[in-house]
């Protein structure tokens, strides 16, 4: 039997995505394929939290997939979600540190 991603292990591979993909369009691609596994898997996982640190932190693969979706596609919603930049840090338990840290 296949074990499922805890949300925790989600949150790691968001760091580790964000610590590794550039803010251009090279970085599009793998930012949309987390985003589309984690819109597959079963659990309540935090999106809104997700879309709000990929906006601050990467502006333009945020406004490249929003421009770049179809208004028909599921990743669509998930892109107008927003909340506070904060709010967001503090709900997934990650300091500012942690961001653009080097993978190991």
């Amino acid at each position: 039997m296949a074990t499922h991603p805890t949300i925790q292990t989600y949150v790691q591979d968001f760091l580790q995505l964000l610590n590794k993909v550039s803010d251009d369009k090279y970085g599009v691609q793998p930012v949309m394929d987390f985003l589309i596994e984690c819109r597959h898997d079963k659990q309540v996982l935090p999106m809104a939290e997700f879309i709000t640190i990929l906006k601050y932190k990467k502006p333009f693969l945020f406004y490249t997939i929003k421009s770049v979706i179809s208004s028909q596609s599921p990743l669509h919603l998930i892109m107008q979600f927003d909340m506070d930049y904060d709010v967001a840090m503090n709900r997934l338990g990650i300091a500012e540190l942690q961001l653009y840290q080097p993978s190991n």
